[in-house]
């Protein structure tokens, strides 16, 4: 069983982080799909409650590769203002995506703030130097665990 924050509570930690640096301009990349999608949204909400200002995003389509991310990075750099880059993707994902910063030699141009996976996705390489993610922290509920397990046996016998 796995029980995460809702994407709700992530959107405002990275809209926390942005005000708090007074940054006021920021771009947002997000994979298609549940995950993206409704944390984007979620960013995009508390942006607005918080008078921060959105100006580029876009949504990563699934079968997305390097060359793809390429010119997401490219689409990036055009819009000059907006450094910070909130970067809500799936792991392979993101590793393309650093990947294309670093051959592209956008290294230290972009702040990049990433979501939850992110953090999970381990070493990104050169291209996410300088990067901050966000991750939730989780402690082990001892009565929680011994509920669900006794939970679980009671399943397997009433379906035998």
């Amino acid at each position: 069983m796995r029980l995460v924050p809702p994407d709700r509570f992530q959107a405002d930690a990275i809209t926390d982080v942005i005000k708090y640096f007074n940054w006021t301009y920021f771009s947002l990349i997000y994979t298609e799909g549940s995950y993206g999608e409704n944390a984007a949204r979620f960013v995009e909400k508390q942006a607005k409650f918080k008078n921060i200002c959105i100006g580029y995003s876009r949504k990563i389509v699934s079968d997305a590769n390097e060359e793809y991310m390429g010119g997401v990075l490219k689409d990036l750099y055009k819009n000059k203002n907006a450094r910070v880059v909130v970067v809500i993707l799936e792991s392979l994902h993101i590793r393309y995506f650093f990947s294309m910063v670093y051959k592209s030699g956008y290294n230290g141009h972009f702040i990049f703030i990433g979501s939850d996976s992110m953090a999970f996705s381990g070493h990104l390489g050169p291209g996410a130097a300088g990067s901050l993610s966000l991750q939730f922290t989780f402690k082990e509920n001892p009565d929680f665990m011994m509920v669900t397990m006794e939970y679980m046996y009671f399943l397997k016998l009433c379906t035998h």
